[in-house]
């Protein structure tokens, strides 16, 4: 019950006598108090909204103990702990000045910092503007309080607490305020407005009176209306949203992906990490505010982690929404973002969100919500796996099932479209479960269209013209090319996630070599040096500018119309010959379209790519890559710039890796810093070949069962592909489990044969070793064809010597 409390104040010399309407006899009686023990936000939310209709205000404080609505809800802080709970601390906070002092001094904060784990309270109470100076009758701060008590778990409080110390408004309007430290207290969404007494300030208003800096009140001003937006959206607030909807000018000065800097998943374990608003707000697990939230237009693909960037690197946002450590409870929730969401999104490993809902173990209520959000089943990761091929490796039975059931529904439900930009990117699980008589008769039996049945039956006959496109694309055949490729091969994908264009600019280099090949040894002829040039022209085969002849580049450069520096050709050629030049023999495909009657014209392909399917343009493999990605990263010539950028490419893609095409160019990052960048992308068709195979263990185990026919099987690829470097110590495990004649094809075939072994391990704690000065010696693997009786293959590595040597003496004369 509401009583007059006649309160004295002084006026200069005179003392007034004020009459305040604003006590009551008893404020536990009240109903808003008694609602607060129950822990209920939806109830408390609609009691404090009747209190507040039926002419009560937010105002009122006990008479004896001088307590506020803010003190009785501190005294309940441990039922509002999680995030969901704690938005009744936000919209109390915005009523009521949160630095009214009960009969012992104590402001609310004072009593929420002495519960353990409430550091969610602790941060709803600072960033509302309550003062963390003030001290109680017994003279500590709520700092000092903290230290004080030292209860259970008091590290984490007072690791909360010095976050936003000394808080904004205390930072502001001190004498000489750190601009630094305000900025910091703005990112981490304090407030600039509060209640004092029963009237608003205002922050900015505040630093005019005092003449503050022009810029530093812009730097208050710019955080101003975000800050408000992300403190209402944590209080649960779906009405502000309306509002500025409705007012233009208000939303255009708030940033819907604004992060909180001071955001730790967990005190100690995990590092301080930003977070968008739009995590924020799905973690309180209202379906009405995120609905609400979403028409403002967040960002779901900006790239966050809450874990450590090494063990953990950042993903698009709506990745969050399959980890179980951070998703929310409502799946609807996540099907409402889902449908706002670029789902070709990716991880660094090529992954996209149902590969990961898959790895972090989700339920099948995320998959099937995930399944139905549209997501491409035919999208590989970076190692050319699909979705079900990883559900596969998880041997997830329930996983396939739902993946098996949505190709179903797809097939039942007509969905032409779908199914066959399916089939054309090779997607191996279509009909696997069904045969062609099932196709045919059981099909049309359940009223399935006439067209889906055709496309189904054409599965096979489809998918092989997809792989005859590429192969066509890779070798520059125009003419074939052309007559093959129609509007509905346009969307089609290998395994490596590219399109037809992705290929023809990855190969497009090949079109200029032979020309200047063929220029060369026509000038060359003239002055007798045929035999050389025809070895160094052995070498050029390789996928950038950089491991050309200095004069065979600038040959190629003037067909560019670029300008590279000339240096001594032998010189180059000797020191290429002598790090990694072998004259490897060419693959049957290599010799099919070297001796084809047709001129490779890449180009020619690109601009009819371009011109037919322009939508090819921005496409991006399983990395994320246009084909401006593949034009800086292999070396393109000026040509395929040139016609990338008529057709208006978006430059400012980015791809997994957060590089844009530009970053891959050698005359801005170097040759070191791009080819560690490129080798992603340079190795995938080796990757995906490892993986597919299994190689490693499939190697080995035919080495180790002296099974020629298998290791010639899996050899050929390999070097086919140039991985052969990677598996090189095969060669003395061949030698030591006395397959010699493996090991003798292997080096013929082209594995290197100048390679060490160390079989004696040196001794850390040996000083001799530490030193390497012990008598632990590598042995060569002639040496150890000779030790182990291996005379054929030692033969062998002699004569390559021999070559080796004639070779280079050949070319520097």
């Amino acid at each position: 019950m509401s009583v007059r409390h006649t309160e004295e104040k002084w006026l200069g010399s005179k003392k007034m006598a004020i009459v305040n309407d604003y006590v009551v006899e008893n404020i536990r009686d009240l109903e808003v108090s008694r609602c607060f023990a129950l822990g209920d936000w939806d109830h408390c939310y609609a009691t404090i909204y009747n209190y507040c209709m039926s002419g009560g205000n937010m105002f009122v404080r006990d008479i004896h103990t001088k307590e506020s609505f803010l003190h009785i809800l501190a005294d309940y802080t441990h039922l509002y702990l999680s995030a969901n709970l704690c938005r009744i601390f936000y919209a109390v906070c915005m009523k009521i000045d949160t630095d009214y002092t009960d009969l012992n001094g104590d402001t609310a904060l004072h009593k929420v910092v002495r519960v353990p784990g409430a550091w969610r309270p602790i941060v709803a109470l600072m960033r509302c503007g309550t003062n963390p100076l003030i001290k109680n009758k017994a003279g500590r701060t709520p700092e000092e309080e903290i230290l004080h008590l030292r209860n259970i778990g008091y590290e984490e409080n007072l690791h909360w607490l010095r976050k936003f110390l000394p808080g904004l408004w205390i930072a502001v309007l001190s004498r000489q305020p750190d601009i630094t430290l305000v900025e910091r207290l703005l990112r981490h969404w304090c407030r600039t407005a509060k209640m004092e007494g029963r009237e608003p300030q205002n922050l900015k208003c505040a630093m005019q009176m005092m003449n503050a800096p022009l810029d530093f009140v812009c730097i208050v001003e710019k955080y101003e209306n975000t800050n408000e937006m992300a403190i209402a959206m944590l209080s649960g607030k779906t009405c502000t949203i309306d509002h500025w909807k409705r007012t233009k000018e208000s939303t255009s000065s708030l940033d819907v992906n604004t992060k909180d800097h001071s955001y730790q998943f967990h005190y100690r374990e995990y590092p301080t990490a930003p977070r968008p608003l739009l995590a924020a707000v799905w973690e309180l697990d209202n379906f009405d505010l995120i609905k609400g939230f979403m028409q403002l237009g967040p960002d779901t693909s900006i790239k966050y982690t809450f874990e450590s960037e090494a063990s953990s690197p950042p993903k698009p946002l709506f990745f969050q929404l399959v980890n179980p450590k951070s998703r929310p409870h409502n799946e609807a929730i996540t099907a409402h973002i889902l449908s706002f969401a670029d789902l070709n999104m990716r991880t660094r490993e090529g992954r996209n969100i149902l590969m990961e809902a898959m790895y972090n173990r989700e339920t099948e209520g995320i998959i099937r919500t995930i399944l139905n959000a549209g997501i491409n089943l035919a999208a590989r990761d970076g190692l050319g796996r699909t979705a079900r091929d990883h559900a596969e490796i998880l041997k997830r039975s329930d996983y396939m099932q739902l993946i098996d059931s949505r190709i179903t529904e797809l097939i039942y439900g007509g969905e032409e479209s779908v199914l066959s930009t399916l089939i054309i990117q090779l997607y191996p699980y279509v009909t696997h479960n069904l045969s062609r008589l099932t196709i045919v008769n059981d099909l049309l039996r359940h009223h399935v269209t006439r067209k889906v049945v055709e496309i189904l039956k054409h599965n096979c006959h489809t998918q092989s013209t997809v792989r005859k496109l590429f192969s066509l694309a890779k070798s520059g055949n125009k003419t074939q090319f052309t007559k093959l490729v129609n509007q509905s091969y346009g969307p089609c994908r290998d395994k490596a996630g590219r399109t037809l264009l992705h290929v023809v600019v990855q190969h497009s280099l090949s079109s200029y070599r032979k020309d200047f090949e063929d220029t060369v040894l026509f000038q060359n002829t003239q002055n007798g040096r045929n035999r050389n040039l025809r070895q160094s022209i052995e070498i050029s085969h390789s996928p950038s500018h950089s491991e050309l002849g200095s004069d065979q580049i600038h040959l190629l450069s003037e067909m560019e119309s670029r300008i590279i520096s000339v240096s001594d050709s032998s010189t180059d050629i000797y020191k290429k010959k002598k790090r990694t030049c072998k004259l490897k023999k060419r693959s049957w495909k290599t010799h099919l379209f070297s001796c084809s009657d047709f001129e490779p014209d890449h180009l020619g392909i690109a601009a009819y790519l371009v011109n037919e399917f322009p939508y090819l343009v921005d496409l991006q493999n399983s990395f994320g890559q246009s084909a401006l990605h593949y034009a800086y990263i292999y070396s393109a010539p000026t040509e395929i710039f040139n016609i990338l950028e008529k057709s208006g490419n978006q430059q400012n893609i980015k791809d997994v890796f957060d590089f844009l095409p530009k970053d891959y160019s050698k005359e801005l990052c170097g040759d070191q810093t791009c080819n560690v960048r490129r080798k992603p992308t340079v190795e995938m068709d080796l990757e995906i070949f490892l993986e597919e195979t299994n190689f490693k263990k499939n190697f080995y185990k035919a080495i180790a069962n002296g099974n020629p026919e298998a290791v010639k099987k899996l050899a050929l690829p390999l070097l086919e592909l140039d991985g052969q470097h990677r598996f090189n110590t095969v060669l003395f495990d061949c030698l030591d489990m006395g397959q010699f004649d493996i090991a003798w094809y292997l080096v013929d075939a082209g594995f290197p044969w100048d390679i060490s072994k160390q079989y004696e391990t040196c001794n850390p704690d040996n000083p001799m070793c530490a030193m390497m000065e012990c008598s632990h010696a590598v042995t060569t693997l002639q040496q150890r064809a000779i030790e182990t009786g291996a005379v054929e293959v030692a033969n062998l590595i002699e004569q390559k010597k021999h070559s080796m040597t004639a070779d280079d003496i050949e070319m520097i004369d």
